[in-house]
């Protein structure tokens, strides 16, 4: 009979005679060591508590780390402002100091006359 039960599909087999207390506590076992492994996956797992899964603890963890960055990332960037601002001026200067040598080479006397005449 019980045979006939397994086969139909109409009896869990955990309910039969065959089921003893080494399999009830190798099943117990088997379904907290899912859960366990689920809980170090970090996934959900439908529960009676209210312990936050890794998941949500680390949401705050980055939101402080994507400030850091934040902080980090502004500062790159100004940092690579100045600095072409620093290039820009000394260029600006040398173009400055280049021009008023050409102006001044205009005044320059080209013969030995002329330097002994002024």
């Amino acid at each position: 009979m019980a045979n006939q039960q397994r086969t139909t599909g109409s009896m869990d087999a955990r309910t039969g005679p065959e089921f003893t207390e080494a399999a009830r506590t190798s099943a117990a076992q088997t379904a907290v060591a899912v859960l366990v492994d689920q809980r170090v996956a970090g996934e959900r797992v439908q529960s009676g508590s209210r312990r936050p899964t890794r998941r949500r603890r680390r949401r705050g963890a980055i939101l402080v780390l994507f400030a850091l960055l934040a902080i980090v990332l502004l500062g790159m960037v100004a940092l690579s402002v100045d600095t072409g601002y620093i290039y820009l001026t000394r260029r600006e200067a040398q173009v400055a100091a280049d021009s008023a040598a050409l102006a001044a080479a205009a005044y320059v006397p080209t013969s030995n006359t002329a330097a002994t005449a002024a």
